[in-house]
């Protein structure tokens, strides 16, 4: 079970899965037709650069297109990462229904370590970090849960998203990868 993922990528990528990938990564517009500017890009229709992808998912090419909230440009001031330590006899119940929340934008089970007993993250955005903190005591309380801390960020870091089969990637390539096989 991959939990969810495509299996690895066993077939080389074709010219035309390039041409939707790089068509697509970028910012998408938030409206009913997202894919229909790369479709005209690459003059073909919509439903084939959303066929082009599904392919991509099948074959294991592809993980995901997901949207990415910039939260303090949509009025987010605050954001905290619960961290809770949740029995594990329950974690698969919490989790689901933690995820479930509009507030939590993230929601992941990891490991215990000695030092560390939590094994849930939530990451939760408010507009201050007293709505935060109050939204996460409203978790505890739905779920019975009292071993729990909440962290802030104290820096936030330039968020850069990969940009996949570029011009620069290509003559980073040329450039160093033909400097070995010579």
């Amino acid at each position: 079970n991959t939990g969810g993922r495509p299996a690895a990528a066993s077939e080389p990528l074709t010219q035309l899965d390039l041409d939707v990938i790089r068509a697509v990564q970028g910012d998408l517009p938030l409206r009913a037709d997202p894919f229909a500017d790369a479709a005209r890009a690459l003059r073909m229709s919509e439903g084939a650069v959303v066929e082009g992808l599904v392919d991509l998912r099948r074959r294991g090419c592809l993980r995901r297109i997901a949207g990415i909230l910039r939260h303090r440009e949509a009025g987010f001031g605050a954001n905290g990462m619960g961290v809770w330590n949740v029995p594990d006899a329950r974690i698969v119940e919490v989790g689901e229904a933690m995820a479930g929340y509009t507030a939590v934008s993230h929601c992941y089970e990891r490991p215990r370590y000695d030092d560390w007993p939590y094994n849930l993250f939530t990451m939760i955005h408010a507009r201050s970090t007293a709505e935060c903190d109050a939204f996460i005591a409203q978790l505890a309380r739905d779920h019975g849960l009292d071993d729990y801390a909440v962290l802030y960020s104290t820096k936030e870091y330039k968020k850069v998203r990969p940009v996949y089969f570029s011009p620069a990637e290509a003559a980073w390539e040329q450039r160093y990868l033909a400097q070995g096989a010579g």
